[in-house]
């Protein structure tokens, strides 16, 4: 399509759900995975909508004329095309972060460093937009925001002046066009365990999703910063070697950014001796913090400046947070939502715990069944303590789900009301010992059924420990 026709339709409202469709507005019908726009195409142009874009592919049973329809060959594509033109603005430094965890660690410390830069920074993921206080913005919750939403909250904050901004890039966002045609200088890759095979299919098709941030989005004049010690990471730096674009790696085998010692917090980045002042607990974390760095580089912030702020960096909320102690025992929360990220966050808590580790948690409904076992097997494997409860069911039986986890950890106490089990695991805790509440992190509700209702990890902790006093 011609730039003149671009430019004529960016002029427009742009609408992809059919309740906000006014007179003279572009419908742009998306075949999504619950619904399909094409099915609303008439209640569009009833409305009023000027044009409709669909698939090439698209059959249409209406008498129309042809003028009302645009045809193209992707339609998410086309419309992350016509958003990034209708809120085109020049931003110097944004990156992306992907991969199954870190994602939100890594966007809050690269936000932070470079805030601690004197440079206005935000990030745009899982906890929203950080780092502007600002009514008028408000966006979905969504680990990655959609093409509209995004490129109008990138113009937002360009309007506000922001110079470095971090986008969350999941794996869905990527395959779906989401980040498309945004101008990254850098993207970090964390790591790939199973999560969302239920969208995905299978490992390959998830990591082909990761991939295509660094194949076809990421400029060849970006930088790619990657964790070099897993397989997936390995493949994804001869990718980009490819491409000749450059690579920062990070980790214990990495040649830029390597860890020597976790115990020591001794580094060796770009051939000179570190050790990182860090207040921060967890392996994983270093990681995510030499992501950040590798990121914040890349940006043009000096590796002195950088270093000398580590010390002030704090994790997010609901990454292994620490809550509150109760008859000197210690509660953190944490977003642990993978078998992979359960492990390590119950590895940390067991290194740091003098008594017994407990840990609440569940699995969500409508997701990845097969995580379900092998979160149970973690559980059992690494807490002395589990109370196995409900997450966010969705439409799917939340009794079955706790029968599927309980399988796989003989230890596991079933406790179908995710407060009872907070409560219950409070009441078991003595001094000395760790609970690690994990599942739901920052979020503030509960899916049920298909019906949303206000829950937090946060609050019952804290009513608890009100109660005990």
């Amino acid at each position: 399509m011609s730039s003149d026709k671009i430019l004529r339709l960016v002029k427009l409202k742009i609408c992809t759900d059919s309740r906000n469709i006014v007179p003279g507005c572009v419908f742009i019908a998306i075949k999504g995975t619950n619904l399909n726009g094409e099915e609303f195409i008439e209640e569009a142009i009833k409305k009023g909508a000027a044009y409709v874009v669909v698939s090439k592919h698209y059959k249409s049973t209406q008498i129309l004329s042809p003028h009302i329809y645009i045809r193209v060959n992707n339609v998410r594509r086309f419309l992350s095309k016509l958003a990034a033109n209708k809120y085109r603005r020049e931003i110097p430094n944004i990156v992306a972060i992907t991969g199954t965890n870190g994602k939100t660690s890594v966007a809050h410390f690269f936000q932070k460093l470079c805030s601690l830069a004197n440079y206005k920074a935000a990030s745009i993921g899982t906890l929203g937009v950080i780092g502007i206080d600002d009514q008028d913005l408000e966006v979905p919750k969504l680990t990655t925001l959609p093409p509209l939403e995004l490129h109008k909250a990138l113009a937002h904050l360009a309007d506000k002046n922001f110079s470095h901004i971090a986008i969350e890039a999941s794996s869905h966002g990527v395959e779906q066009h989401r980040v498309d045609n945004i101008n990254f200088q850098a993207a970090a890759f964390t790591n790939l365990t199973q999560d969302h095979l239920n969208y995905h299919g299978n490992l390959e098709n998830y990591f082909a999703a990761k991939v295509r941030l660094f194949k076809e989005i990421l400029p060849t004049s970006g930088t790619a910063i990657i964790n070099a010690d897993t397989t997936h990471g390995k493949e994804l730096i001869k990718i980009c070697e490819k491409r000749f674009i450059r690579v920062i790696d990070y980790g214990l085998q990495a040649n830029n950014l390597r860890i020597n010692s976790f115990k020591t917090n001794e580094t060796t980045l770009f051939g000179n001796k570190y050790n990182l002042n860090r207040n921060i607990q967890g392996n994983f974390q270093l990681y995510n913090m030499l992501a950040a760095i590798g990121l914040a580089y890349s940006c043009g912030i000096g590796l002195e400046t950088i270093l000398a702020n580590i010390k002030y960096l704090r994790a997010p909320k609901g990454r292994f947070e620490y809550i509150v102690s109760i008859n000197r025992a210690d509660i953190y929360i944490d977003y642990a939502h993978t078998p992979d990220s359960l492990k390590k966050v119950l590895q940390i808590a067991k290194e740091i715990c003098k008594g017994k580790l407990h840990v609440v948690f569940g699995c969500g409904g409508d997701r990845d069944k097969g995580k379900r076992s092998l979160m149970g097997q973690v559980a059992n494997d690494q807490a002395d303590f589990t109370y196995i409860t409900d997450d966010n069911p969705r439409t799917e039986n939340a009794d079955l789900i706790r029968e599927e986890i309980q399988r796989h950890c003989v230890k596991g106490i079933d406790i179908n009301n995710r407060a009872v089990a907070i409560s219950y695991a409070i009441q078991q805790l003595e001094p000395q010992d760790i609970l690690v509440i994990a599942g739901k992190g920052h979020e503030e509700y509960q899916i049920i059924g298909d019906k949303e209702f206000f829950f937090s990890d946060h609050e019952k902790v804290k009513n608890n420990f009100l109660a005990m006093q």
